[in-house]
């Protein structure tokens, strides 16, 4: 098996934001020694963290098709997608649906109704 370094290398995902993708690499002992940090040996890796585990799908186009099929009305396909959203969020640890009475309360304070 050949020697190998790991390279964080930031790209921009689907979502627009900036991740960070591991570049496994040969082994070069100079470039490890290299000021800046660029390259790592893999088990000086930090562990990865929950998002980089599991990424976020969005539903592909044919089962779009299927739904918008299956449905009788597009208000129909909203609550389905509506559903596959918040389900999603739950899974992630957001909580989703109605805010509160402290958050309603807050939001009529800032914006000046009594």
């Amino acid at each position: 098996m050949v020697a190998s370094m790991v390279r964080l290398t930031p790209i921009l995902n689907s979502d627009g934001k900036i991740t960070r993708l591991r570049v496994s690499v040969p082994r070069v002992d100079v470039l490890l020694d290299e000021p800046g940090g660029k390259y790592m040996l893999e088990e000086n890796l930090p562990a990865r963290a929950g998002q980089e585990l599991r990424a976020h799908r969005a539903p592909s186009l044919k089962k779009l098709v299927r739904w918008a099929m299956e449905c009788q009305s597009a208000e129909e396909l909203g609550k389905k997608l509506r559903r596959r959203y918040q389900r999603q969020q739950q899974r992630r640890g957001i909580e989703t649906g109605r805010p509160n009475a402290t958050d309603e309360a807050e939001l009529d304070r800032l914006l000046g109704q009594d």
